[in-house]
């Protein structure tokens, strides 16, 4: 019987070992094949620059909708003159690579033009444009025959960017266009690892289990409640250890971590700051780790205005007059059960946070030239 137990037990263990061996060759080939081998980060949006130039057609991949920024601490950006449907939702951009319509550098008269830094929320991901939060302030402020003073706000946010290519974008493209008001959006990878970052898998080597780690990663989202966001690097990775270092390109270590998020803030306040330019910072919900960067790095000692959602998306559901569940708050709120970016009712609370605090602005503003 004893012989019976062990030979049984090797056999099983023998079997787990096969399948775990055979599911990380398979984990391996479905990552060859799905990612094309991808090269490095170079090589990478390379190949999307020499996509076919304007009609994208129907994708669900970022890839297409990039190409590598002439400045390089921007990495990568939007590619110009885009249109097709990302997500089942329609696209297009300017001739500067934004998502919405075309403007001059120039500001017509009595115009308050607002600039917006963000990655995939503020993009508007999984939702059309005229849903997005910035376009629907937008459409608020500008609403009524009164209404002194024209409003721009135009969307410079790209899926992946953190904060230093945020930044980076208001430094070497936004003022070109003479802004009135900035307004930045914060989430968690905003001091991580942002997409086309990460240098490209070693699919042949040893030294790691992709099995295991894709394994220990669901586990984890699945522990904290939530699925992630769909295409993205993991919005949850805002704190990298020195192995998940050593994946991203040296030349962008910099701008990772808390120390790379500060900086890139102090940027923004030394440049915004001698032009007069107002700046608000707006977090969603947010974990208590967001909430501690915010209040180390010293968002509102820089002189910026922080904006919480938190309040509003808690007022609605108190409206509802029941009780409901974590569940039924993302099935609500997101554009899916597997996609957590915030659905068109989500950009709504986004713009009843924000809408009297850009008035506040418009109002106190002196228009420049």
């Amino acid at each position: 019987m004893r012989k019976v137990l062990v030979e049984g037990t090797a056999l099983l263990l023998a079997s787990l070992v096969f399948i775990s061996l055979l599911s990380e060759l398979g984990l391996r080939g479905f990552y060859y094949f799905t990612e094309g081998n991808a090269g490095s980060l170079e090589e990478q949006l390379k190949r999307s620059q020499n996509l076919p130039a304007e009609n994208i057609g129907t994708t669900d991949s970022l890839r297409g909708l990039i190409k590598p920024s002439s400045f390089s601490d921007i990495v990568y950006e939007l590619r110009p003159n885009l249109s097709g449907v990302f997500l089942k939702k329609a696209i297009a951009t300017n001739s500067f690579g934004m998502r919405d319509r075309e403007y001059p550098f120039t500001k017509a008269e009595n115009t308050f033009r607002v600039v917006g830094l963000g990655d995939s929320v503020m993009f508007g991901w999984g939702v059309e444009e005229h849903e997005s939060y910035l376009a629907r302030i937008e459409e608020s402020l500008n609403q009524g025959s009164a209404q002194s003073k024209k409003v721009e706000i135009l969307n410079f946010a790209v899926p992946g960017y953190n904060t230093a290519m945020e930044v980076a974008t208001f430094e070497n493209r936004a003022l070109l266009f003479k802004p009135d008001l900035v307004i930045m959006h914060f989430v968690n990878n905003d001091w991580g690892v942002p997409y086309f970052m990460e240098q490209p898998r070693d699919l042949f080597s040893l030294s790691r289990s992709y099995l295991w780690e894709l394994v220990a990663e669901r586990a984890r989202l699945l522990l904290k409640g939530t699925t992630g966001a769909k295409g993205l690097v993991n919005a949850d990775k805002n704190s990298l250890s020195r192995e998940e270092k050593q994946e991203v390109a040296a030349q962008y270590r910099p701008m990772l971590g808390r120390g790379g998020f500060e900086k890139a803030l102090h940027r923004l306040a030394a440049l915004s700051k001698p032009a007069g330019i107002p700046v608000i910072v707006v977090v969603g919900s947010g974990s208590a780790e967001q909430k501690d960067a915010l209040q180390k790095v010293g968002v509102e000692q820089l002189g910026f205005k922080l904006v919480r959602v938190g309040p509003h998306v808690e007022e609605y559901f108190k409206n509802l007059g029941r009780p409901i569940t974590k569940r039924e708050r993302r099935q609500l709120l997101t554009v899916s059960p597997q996609d957590s970016h915030p659905n068109a009712l989500g950009h709504e609370l986004y713009r009843r946070a924000l809408l009297p605090v850009v008035q506040e602005a418009l109002v106190s503003a002196s228009i420049k030239p």
